[in-house]
């Protein structure tokens, strides 16, 4: 989306604003003119950001589905899928099976110990009033607040938990780094406008992309700075 503002700042002083928005990257450019000669052109870029990047709808359902008793901030919108509040799951698809894990280590101990008590009732276990007991102080699951990438890797927040639970969410965190966020493969940090863990190949991918952006980027400007001198002088023109 390119969206052009031309603001009138004064007697002869005129700033043209364009700006830029794409899934990755916000650009904003500024000519300054006074009288209608520019004075100066100012360029601004925002690269990649953790609110870009997102997993797969249909993943991130998977877990949503197989793991409700994580997300107690769910947010039920009629027609669209259930998403934690205000935030999905911030990261590449690479980073399913890791959060997969977590969050299967997050509700291992209550599951084991829920499912103990109901074999006790269906079968009539003689332990069934110390399984009783042990559920009511087992403590309940880790309720998840968000799950983002932050500088190149996985960043796994919860509202209380305990130390077992941190345990897991910490490997899984130590794995991420060493693990592709796009495809899940080997991977390692890269450099760039935004630290990102990727593979070979990804990373091959993503600079491909940046070099494109960049080049749409730099013709766009030439063309703003054409049409900008062209404006003027039709003004100049009209005002003779």
């Amino acid at each position: 989306m390119v969206t052009m503002l031309d603001i009138q700042c004064g007697p002869g002083w005129t700033i043209l604003l364009d700006c830029q928005s794409t899934r990755k990257r916000l650009a904003i450019g500024a000519v300054v003119s006074q009288n209608g000669k520019q004075t100066s052109t100012v360029v601004a870029q925002l690269s990649e950001s953790t609110t870009d990047i997102e997993m797969k709808q249909e993943l991130q359902q998977k877990l949503f589905d197989a793991y409700p008793e994580l997300w107690a901030n769910m947010k039920i919108v009629p027609g669209q899928p259930r998403m934690p509040i205000s935030f999905g799951i911030e990261t590449g698809d690479g980073w399913f099976d890791i959060i997969d894990g977590i969050c299967a280590g997050l509700v291992r101990e209550s599951r084991r110990v829920a499912e103990a008590v109901v074999s006790a009732r269906k079968y009539n276990w003689t332990n069934l009033e110390e399984l009783t007991e042990k559920m009511r102080k087992t403590p309940p699951p880790a309720r998840v607040a968000q799950i983002k990438e932050k500088f190149g890797t996985l960043r796994f927040y919860v509202n209380s938990a305990t130390d077992a639970d941190y345990a897991v969410i910490e490997f899984g965190e130590r794995m991420s780094a060493t693990t592709c966020e796009d495809c899940g493969n080997k991977g390692e940090e890269r450099p760039g406008g935004w630290i990102r863990t990727q593979c070979e190949l990804c990373y091959a991918e993503a600079l491909k992309y940046e070099a494109k952006r960049q080049a749409e980027w730099d013709l766009r400007s030439a063309e703003l700075a054409k049409e900008r001198a062209e404006k003027l002088a039709a003004a100049l023109d009209k005002a003779e």
